[in-house]
């Protein structure tokens, strides 16, 4: 992984990086030649030798290619959950203020009244009245949401194995990098976090829950890239 940073020291403002694969056969070659036994452990890539699209195929085959993924199954389910549950929480907070707003919910004198159309909202949310105070009291901002969240992926980092922390450590920097030279390589956070969130990230068992929880996965990765600082 530092080997390939540092090849991509001129080439990272290349149009999509790691979003355009490696020729099939450079990139075995790549691996074979990477993880031969002949080749030592501190082994630099040449750039001379190969092209970053080679280059960048090469490490994700390689992550892919883990008996078990960078970021553990063991986590897996903490990882999305932190992500996931409180996207859901906000989302109905939202909802409940936008009703605030359009003037669906009033209170007066610590009483709360509800038009219908609340009414039926609140039902399908389970919500009540009560509930609607306890909300307002506790209402968080978006700002929050994303704390929250930073906050609960920054813990299960700090879970990860060693050696697989540092690993993440390093990666994660180096996409950092690769992001901040998004207007020339055209890879956004976000573009970074569909390419390695299922990179860095898998279930156990390939089910249809596991697939609706990619996205998530990618909400992972770029909070990782985003908050480098605070999550590392």
């Amino acid at each position: 992984l530092l080997s390939c940073d540092f090849s991509f020291s001129s080439g990272i403002t290349i149009l999509g990086l790691y979003r355009i694969g490696g020729v099939n056969s450079k990139v075995q070659k790549l691996m074979n030649t990477t993880f031969s036994p002949k080749s030592p452990p501190d082994m630099d890539i040449d750039v001379e030798l190969w092209d970053n699209k080679t280059i960048t195929s090469g490490l994700k085959n390689y992550l892919r290619c883990l008996a078990e993924p960078l970021m553990t199954y063991k986590l897996h389910k903490d990882f999305i959950v932190a992500v996931s549950k409180y996207i859901s929480i906000g989302h109905t907070v939202i909802a409940v203020v936008l009703c605030c707003v359009r003037g669906e919910i009033r209170t007066q004198s610590g009483q709360v009244t509800l038009s219908k159309d609340a009414s039926k909202f609140m039902a399908s949310t389970h919500l009540n009245a009560i509930k609607i105070q306890t909300f307002a009291t506790f209402y968080v901002t978006e700002s929050d949401d994303q704390n929250y969240r930073v906050e609960a992926v920054h813990a299960l980092v700090h879970k990860l194995p060693e050696k697989n922390r540092e690993m993440l450590d390093i990666l994660i920097k180096h996409l950092v990098k690769v992001s901040l030279h998004s207007q020339q390589n055209l890879m956004t956070v976000s573009n970074l976090g569909v390419i390695f969130g299922p990179t860095l990230m898998r279930a156990q068992e390939e089910t249809v829950a596991a697939m609706m929880n990619i996205k998530f996965q990618n909400i992972v990765v770029e909070i990782l890239i985003e908050h480098y600082e605070k999550v590392g």
